[in-house]
């Protein structure tokens, strides 16, 4: 995984909050972020970075967005945004 694309990743999760943190909030999202990223299992790093519309099961699917809710509660943890 490259840090490109770890940020490609992080920027499509929190890209609607991401204009309404400062930067001293945005790091230590970011920070977080990576800390679950690196807990998470193999197959569910594969299924974040798979793009939604190549996900052709309904399980999968909502699975993806289970983990992204995942993600976002660490926003809403943090600063209630």
């Amino acid at each position: 995984m490259t840090d490109a694309r770890l940020k490609e990743l992080y920027e499509r999760i929190y890209g609607s909050i991401l204009n309404k943190i400062n930067e001293h909030q945005n790091r230590k999202l970011f920070a977080r972020f990576v800390d679950l990223w690196n807990e998470l299992p193999k197959h569910d790093k594969k299924l974040l970075l798979t793009p939604m519309e190549d996900i052709y099961d309904d399980n999968l699917f909502w699975k993806q967005g289970a983990l992204e809710s995942k993600f976002m509660g660490l926003s809403i943890n943090q600063h209630g945004t």
